[in-house]
């Protein structure tokens, strides 16, 4: 892609961003109030916060929508157990208290607590009733860190990258527990691990092993070269436990917002799929 197709791409997505955001504050201002949008799939909510995730999702939400229910969706059962650790505002928990909507159920973490109040009233607006929310982050041993809220809460960090800093609205200090000490003594089963915490994966792993050993569960996870260190020391920390990923995650070349499917070794290799599928 040359320079200029480059920035003309920038400018568009800008522009749409932008005219994204005056629609939905118009509506705002004009009701007073929390704008919600019925998509069908979900109901998302504007509270007009200055936000960008929020923006993300009204924009996008269809295609992502979509592309992770394509994917997502064969290695989910109707009674299946699955932890959500960076739930942000609820869209993939959406999708899995969709997906498990039989006798399954959802566990969500969310360390922040302002990102945590949209969570909870997402999840009341689109009646997920078999969802379990916790205020909380996960990580390798009970403590309290300073989360770091940037202009996009989707980028928010425990380890926020140096570029980001720039951009970081508040800080704040949060709760973060050891899946292993906190969820898995009341765990029968788990079937799928979903992560996506910003550069705190290999983190998240490294307190979630010995359940990780007990149930290997699937696990969906953010593996990028931004926080390159981490998503090295993830990858290496599912592969001494056998996990294997159907396309291998080739960190020096992914960027943020990719995630990838890593299976067990008690799964057949007959059922790989493709990110692209």
């Amino acid at each position: 892609m040359s320079l200029i197709n480059y920035m003309c791409k920038g400018l568009k997505r800008r522009f749409r961003i932008a005219g994204k955001r005056v629609g939905l504050e118009l509506r705002r201002q004009f009701s007073g109030k929390t704008v919600w949008i019925d998509y069908g799939w979900m109901q998302l909510p504007y509270h007009g916060d200055g936000d960008l995730q929020e923006l993300y999702y009204h924009l996008y939400g269809a295609e992502w929508w979509l592309k992770e229910w394509r994917l997502l969706a064969p290695y989910v059962k109707p009674d299946a157990v699955i932890v959500d650790v960076g739930a942000n505002l609820g869209f993939l928990t959406t999708l899995f208290s969709k997906l498990t909507s039989g006798t399954g159920q959802v566990h969500s973490f969310e360390p922040s607590p302002v990102v945590f109040g949209k969570l909870r009233e997402v999840v009341s607006m689109n009646a997920l009733k078999n969802v379990r929310l916790h205020n909380m982050g996960c990580g390798e041993k009970k403590e309290t860190l300073r989360l770091q809220f940037t202009e996009s809460s989707g980028n928010s960090s425990l380890r926020l990258r140096r570029e980001l800093v720039a951009y970081v609205r508040d800080v704040q200090d949060v709760e973060v527990v050891r899946l292993d000490d906190y969820l898995a003594p009341e765990l029968t089963r788990l079937d799928l691990l979903k992560i996506d915490t910003e550069g705190f994966e290999d983190c998240v792993i490294a307190g979630t092993m010995k359940t990780l050993e007990c149930f290997r569960p699937v696990i969906y996870l953010e593996l990028t070269s931004e926080y390159l260190e981490p998503s090295r020391r993830a990858l290496a920390l599912l592969k001494s436990l056998g996990y294997y990923f159907p396309i291998e995650p080739m960190l020096e070349e992914c960027h943020n917002g990719e995630n990838f499917i890593a299976l067990p070794p008690c799964r057949s290799r007959g059922n790989r799929v493709s990110l692209g599928d």
